[in-house]
């Protein structure tokens, strides 16, 4: 086995006790891709206000401003969030553990 391979084993493998989560883990990837940038993006541009109106902005922004904006949020936290259950994201202190 070469060494790449053997370092991505022992570094990137999921632990048994997650392996459970890993079908969640895809229905939430494709809910994020189906509204932040698939064809559910349409949904975002009159939910919060008619972009042609500016007095029915929800939030001083058009709808689909305010759409992207938090689905864009959401998948920022999805890739934070296993971050911080596995132990590398520290957010007591600012930056990230060492490696071991």
């Amino acid at each position: 086995m070469g060494l790449l391979q053997s370092f991505l084993r022992e570094h990137a493998t999921i632990p048994a006790a997650k392996k459970k989560l890993v079908p969640t883990a895809w229905i939430i990837t494709l809910v994020w891709f189906f509204f932040g940038i698939g064809p559910g993006a349409v949904i975002g541009n009159t939910i919060f206000g008619n972009p042609n109106d500016p007095s029915t902005w929800l939030f001083g922004m058009p709808s689909i401003w305010f759409w992207q904006l938090l689905w864009w949020a959401l998948g920022v936290f999805m890739m934070w969030v296993p971050g911080l259950q596995d132990g590398n994201v520290d957010s007591s202190r600012e930056g990230s553990r060492s490696p071991a």
